[in-house]
């Protein structure tokens, strides 16, 4: 009874101490990649670096979360000082249903809050996807927020649209060897 205890004080404790994800319109515009590795969402999914290539002054690496590696693909590109400009996850549609279904909404809704310039009109996506397949999943009234929700489904290929300042790009691409990744890709133009 006491090791119980101690596991619900334990487990409160960790709730209290996890800040609430903002959704001011302060944007991550310029955001430091040290930022990023120290910040509430690398500490959940776990980032390990996997690869780095340069392009020109910036560079692009390659991320795996701790969990689900072979289904979920993060990429962050950098300039030369290390600013985030632009961010890329890949999700295999493959592992996006069933007992997954949740795992995968949390990863996707935990990105587009992450790393979305502008979090105030993002905030219906991130929530529409996160209820997705509830009785409580809310519409959206913004036509370029229900264009990346229709990717996220299944219903279209693609969607992009610019805001802020950032590329919004929303795509179900096939792969190679079969089968198909969803990928959201946002940067900075």
């Amino acid at each position: 009874m006491k090791a119980l205890s101690l596991i619900i004080i334990m487990i409160s404790s960790f709730c209290l101490s996890i800040k609430a994800q903002d959704t001011s319109t302060e944007k991550k515009d310029g955001q430091q990649l040290s930022e990023l590795l120290k910040s509430d969402y690398n500490k959940f999914f776990n980032l390990e670096e996997k690869s780095r290539e340069k392009a020109g002054e910036n560079s692009k690496i390659h991320y795996k979360t701790g969990g689900f590696q072979e289904f979920v693909d993060i990429y962050i590109s950098i300039d030369k000082s290390e600013k985030i400009i632009g961010a890329e996850l890949k999700v295999k549609r493959e592992w996006m249903k069933g007992a997954n279904l949740g795992f995968a909404k949390d990863v996707v809704k935990s990105f587009i809050g992450e790393f979305a310039h502008d979090k105030k009109h993002s905030k219906p996506l991130v929530d529409k996807i996160w209820q997705f397949g509830n009785d409580e999943e809310p519409e959206l009234k913004d036509i370029n927020l229900t264009g990346c929700f229709n990717v996220f489904i299944g219903k279209t290929m693609g969607f992009s649209y610019e805001q802020d300042g950032q590329m919004m790009k929303y795509n179900n691409l096939k792969l190679d060897g079969g089968g198909y990744v969803f990928a959201v890709n946002l940067m900075k133009v």
